[in-house]
């Protein structure tokens, strides 16, 4: 008897969580304030990226006041076998999996078990006494003290003086050191990694430059520590199991290996398999938190937009909406900017994402507000609150947006608004 009433609780709770997976309904878009006309130019545009072999096929997915106006699927997810790219595609997520993260940051921050404030050497002895990198002199390696700790919030804000690395210009010989620890190896552990990045100096002085880099991926181990859990089973259990995100995890099962869109980049003009990041979901090891996800379009659309609703999605809440505010607020205030392609005249950053400040600067139709981030492998996504929408872009072409597709997305989503 026992044994039969837990196979139909079983059932029930899969039959549940399909369900969930469903419920984020697509409507006319007429009834979100959305034309059916100007959305068909996205057909049109997305198109020509493909004609004119700049991706391969791309996934399109808008929500206006939490229902799907548009999801399509155009072009190939396999040029070469001319397989379609399917609404069900999986795609390699780079760094957008960060989100995800800083989302689990928080959910620790309201559980009171940390603080944004708390040196993340509390958790994490090996970032104690940090040196920072001044210069390499005549072989000699240059450092002095961090002057303060580096915060868990300052690892959100990528301004803990972590970088992707060590620039040779500032130590050939510590750099080529970390290039060969090969950190980000899918197969190292992120205990391994993270230990490895803490022996290095840091190369700014914790909370005075936004600096791109590795800080997101501390705090994945830090989550590890913190909830005595591996970072890919707290990610499971706590963010993707309760949201139906059931093709989101640190690598994809071999039966599945299907529906994974290939990985280009542009070869004398045109589009070749990108074979050096092409396994990336076959690993599933370093469960990093600023890289490694694999996830579909829906799925990533679920967490986007629980995140647009303010931490909550089919009555389950993720995050408080305070939580969120925190996050898609902008915190940058005098700190420098150390990354060239980042346009910080236009946008500021929040845990884990950017958010437009002064649309005065930026290429596209933003509002003041609008919040999102994007992947290596060209995914992309935004959450506009004054608007009430939120667009997901999935291509797999690296490096990133290299003939300025989001900008044109974003417009595109955006003169489709009609109230």
């Amino acid at each position: 008897m026992n044994k039969r009433f837990a196979i139909l609780v079983t059932f029930i709770v899969l039959f549940a969580a399909a369900g969930f997976a469903q419920s984020l309904k697509e409507i006319k878009p007429e009834r979100a304030g959305m034309s059916s006309e100007r959305l068909e130019r996205i057909d049109g545009v997305m198109r020509s990226f493909i004609d004119n072999h700049e991706l391969s096929g791309v996934i399109t997915l808008i929500t206006r006041r939490g229902k799907i106006t548009q999801f399509k699927a155009y072009g190939y997810r396999d040029l070469e076998t001319r397989a379609p790219m399917e609404k069900d595609c999986l795609f390699r997520m780079f760094s957008m999996t960060k989100p995800i993260t800083c989302t689990a940051v928080l959910m620790l921050v309201e559980e009171g078990k940390i603080l944004l404030t708390d040196p993340v050497s509390k958790y994490l002895p090996e970032f104690k006494d940090m040196k920072v990198l001044i210069k390499e002199k005549d072989g000699e390696i240059i450092t002095e003290p961090a002057q303060s700790p580096i915060t868990i919030q300052e690892l959100a804000m990528h301004t803990s003086g972590l970088g992707y690395g060590i620039p040779a210009s500032l130590s050939p010989t510590l750099s080529k050191k970390f290039d060969e620890a090969n950190v980000f190896d899918p197969r190292n552990t992120i205990k391994n990694a993270i230990e490895t990045i803490a022996s290095f100096p840091l190369l700014h002085q914790p909370g005075t430059t936004w600096e791109y880099g590795a800080s997101i991926d501390v705090l994945a181990r830090l989550v590890e520590v913190v909830s005595g859990q591996p970072y890919g089973g707290f990610l499971k259990e706590r963010i993707f199991e309760p949201l139906g995100m059931t093709d989101s995890g640190f690598s994809a099962a071999e039966k599945d290996w299907d529906r994974v869109a290939r990985l280009y980049s542009e070869v004398d003009g045109e589009l070749k398999r990108n074979m050096d990041e092409e396994d990336y979901y076959k690993y599933g090891t370093l469960h990093g938190g600023g890289s490694g996800l694999v996830s579909g379009a829906m799925d990533y659309a679920r967490f986007m937009q629980m995140l647009a609703n303010g931490g909550e999605l089919d009555g389950v809440r993720i995050l408080s909406p305070q939580s969120v505010e925190r996050m898609s607020t902008n915190l940058i205030r005098d700190e420098k900017n150390n990354t060239p392609w980042f346009n910080d005249r236009a946008q500021g950053f929040g845990l884990g994402v950017s958010v437009v400040k002064d649309p005065a600067y930026l290429d596209s139709l933003s509002s003041v507000g609008t919040w999102g981030w994007s992947g290596y492998a060209s995914t992309y996504f935004f959450i506009d609150p004054e608007k009430e929408v939120a667009a997901l872009f999935m291509a797999q072409f690296v490096p990133a947006n290299a003939h300025q597709w989001w900008q044109r997305y974003t417009n595109l989503v955006y003169q489709a608004i009609v109230d």
